[in-house]
């Protein structure tokens, strides 16, 4: 009677360590959820001769479901990890859908694969694009409180520019009753 651990090897994922050791720390937390999908979907499945597959054609609501995130979260993960080169997007005969346009008008199903060749763990430095930011968000928690606050600053001074703007009618208003109804620009 052996004490010792035997591993399983049905019921696992072959999961590259380059993508735990180098990619985790660098993406955010729905790209990270939308890659480990890719990878149970691409390599955790075997073709009929023994090799994995390559990609496999996955829906937004599966993808929804998957990650347990919503689709205004996963759209731009998708749309990063697709500018980064690191996710491969197609219709199903080959033909690429590079951008998140194409992929909107596309009727039929996507087809996701990993681009392995981006994510071999000999690279030595994985250079990421930088993320699209809707205006008005901000980075971290601390640039938030400044955004609140310059949003009332602003509401504020919107107030100032109404009392002002009420002065000029009321100015416009004693020009006119002393020319009977007459303006002329000079007069302000």
């Amino acid at each position: 009677m052996g004490s010792e651990f035997k591993p399983r090897t049905f019921g696992t994922t072959p999961f590259p360590d380059w993508l735990l050791d180098r990619l985790m720390p660098r993406l955010r937390d729905v790209e990270w959820r939308l890659i480990c999908v890719l990878v149970r979907q691409t390599l955790g499945w075997q073709t009929g001769d023994g090799k994995p597959k390559q990609s496999d054609w996955l829906s937004h609501s599966q993808l929804r479901r998957r990650t347990g995130r919503s689709s205004s979260a996963i759209s731009p993960a998708i749309d990063f990890l697709c500018r980064n080169r690191l996710v491969e997007i197609d219709d199903g005969l080959g033909e690429p859908l590079r951008t998140a346009f194409e992929r909107r008008r596309h009727r039929g199903p996507l087809f996701f694969r990993l681009h392995l060749e981006r994510l071999k763990h000999k690279q030595k430095r994985l250079r990421l694009k930088k993320r699209i930011h809707k205006p008005g968000t901000t980075i971290n928690t601390l640039t938030k409180e400044a955004v609140v606050c310059s949003r009332k600053k602003n509401a504020e001074s919107g107030n100032r520019k109404s009392e002002t703007t009420q002065q000029d009618w009321e100015h416009i208003g004693e020009v006119l009753k002393k020319r009977g109804g007459r303006f002329n620009a000079m007069d302000r």
